[in-house]
């Protein structure tokens, strides 16, 4: 990690870091983690985080920093999750009795596809257009306007000084509402068959 702004990660292997598991003294389970980075002879730093489900070790991770927040990702299998090809549930078992006796056409009519875009949010199959709520549309743009404004504060600043740093810091900030895209939007339905435009939330 030595760029001096933007996004920066690195990637370690399994002798480079250690998961431990943090117990509460009162219930005895585990409601949270420690990444400890380093080796025994040459720690790095320990690093509390979150994890959304238990999880196995991992044989590599990557650590990434941008605009002062801490990322951590990896990949580990998961053995609660059915793979396809191999022996299923009973719940997945009933959704594909219940799919056998449709035809090629009847299953066509109750499949819907979705492309995620950078201009608009969402697209589906059947001609739908998902786009971001007004008021996040006007939360990006004041985003994008302070970006900017920031980015001449930061270059007239003292180079290599702590105020540029800071500046720098604002810079790195201002896009991640916009990077993150939240997942709440408005289908624009546009047909003719419905009439006036509309616009109803809908979560992805």
């Amino acid at each position: 990690m030595k760029r001096k702004s933007g996004r920066q990660s690195v990637w370690l292997t399994s002798e480079l870091f250690d998961f431990r598991p943090i117990v509460d003294d009162t219930t005895g389970a585990v409601c949270g983690y420690h990444l400890h980075v380093g080796t025994d002879k040459f720690p790095v730093g320990i690093i509390p985080y979150v994890a959304h489900r238990p999880h196995a070790v991992p044989a590599s991770i990557y650590l990434a920093i941008e605009g002062g927040q801490w990322w951590l990702s990896f990949a580990a299998e998961d053995l609660t999750v059915t793979i396809p090809g191999k022996e299923g549930d009973a719940a997945t078992e009933r959704i594909a009795e219940d799919l056998r006796h449709l035809s090629a056409d009847q299953l066509a009519e109750r499949t819907l596809g979705g492309d995620r875009g950078i201009a608009k949010p969402l697209m589906t199959s059947d001609g739908h257009v998902f786009d971001l709520l007004p008021v996040q549309q006007t939360r990006i743009q004041k985003a994008r306007r302070q970006h900017r404004r920031w980015q001449r504060r930061a270059a007239r600043r003292k180079k290599g000084s702590q105020n540029q740093k800071k500046a720098y810091r604002k810079v790195a900030h201002y896009p991640q509402y916009e990077k993150k895209r939240p997942t709440r939007v408005c289908a624009s339905d546009q047909s003719r068959a419905c009439g006036p435009r509309s616009l109803r939330p809908v979560r992805l």
